[in-house]
């Protein structure tokens, strides 16, 4: 079970902490989690975005390598509210919450941040990641992702501007090589990429003369189709937690 010295905005243990943003694009949202443990003065912090549509096994393997790998603190879930990018439909955000929570129960430094969901209009991880480096100014943030979406980041609002926000951790993903980023970062990485698409627990970190890193990591996760596992009539324990299955059936979402 992942522990460390992450702690949320002081409050009592099992109560969410309700946070009023500094953006004024953005409501009051929550973070929610399970312990309170000693505050440390720099923290390590994970951030993992996405819609979560149904949170599955794959999510929680990349969330246990990088958490591990990069011996972070802490690791917040940051589902989306309205994806710019995607158009399949969306189950309602109380039923991603939800499973969210049911799935990373035993991992007491693990937490969910509803700012995206609570936030009007579509999700831009440009306004998070300004949001979340208000909230924690000194601390080390790494912004968790698939190189299946990081290779579209130069149609994110803001472009290539979000990678000097904060690190960016980019993870591998059967289909996506990592060697396909060379293409609009630098040629030379070409090399060193295609061998960690070949070879997995293998690195490379690319400084990006802003003061933050590229994380460029290649591990086992199990490719799981989120919208397989809402079409297919049987879900069981080799793509979802166990909780979230039995949640999906009780809510009728399969």
């Amino acid at each position: 079970m992942p522990k460390g010295g992450f702690e949320p905005p002081r409050v009592a243990p099992h109560a969410p902490q309700t946070c009023v943003s500094t953006s004024s694009t953005t409501s009051a949202f929550t973070f929610e989690y399970r312990s309170l443990v000693n505050q440390v003065s720099s923290k390590r912090i994970g951030l993992l975005g996405g819609t979560f549509n149904p949170v599955h096994n794959g999510h929680l393997q990349v969330a246990s390598h990088v958490y591990k790998y990069l011996s972070l603190d802490g690791l917040l879930f940051l589902p989306s509210g309205i994806p710019p990018h995607k158009t399949e439909p969306i189950l309602p955000s109380v039923h991603r919450l939800a499973m969210i929570r049911l799935a990373i129960s035993d991992y007491s430094t693990w937490s969910i941040c509803d700012m995206e969901i609570k936030r009007p209009g579509p999700s831009y991880t440009l306004d998070t990641l300004h949001d979340i480096r208000k909230i924690y100014p000194s601390d080390y943030l790494f912004f968790i992702l698939g190189s299946d979406t990081f290779r579209n980041i130069n149609g994110w609002k803001g472009g290539q501007t979000v990678l000097t926000l904060c690190d960016f951790v980019i993870m591998g993903r059967q289909g996506y090589p990592l060697a396909d980023c060379a293409g609009f970062l630098a040629p030379y990485l070409q090399p060193v990429l295609s061998l960690l698409d070949r070879k997995e627990g293998l690195s490379y970190h690319l400084p990006t003369g802003a003061g933050t890193t590229l994380h460029f990591l290649k591990c086992h996760a199990d490719n799981i189709s989120a919208t397989d596992i809402r079409l297919k009539p049987q879900i069981g324990p080799d793509n979802l937690p166990p909780s979230v299955a039995s949640y999906m059936m009780a809510e009728g979402l399969v």
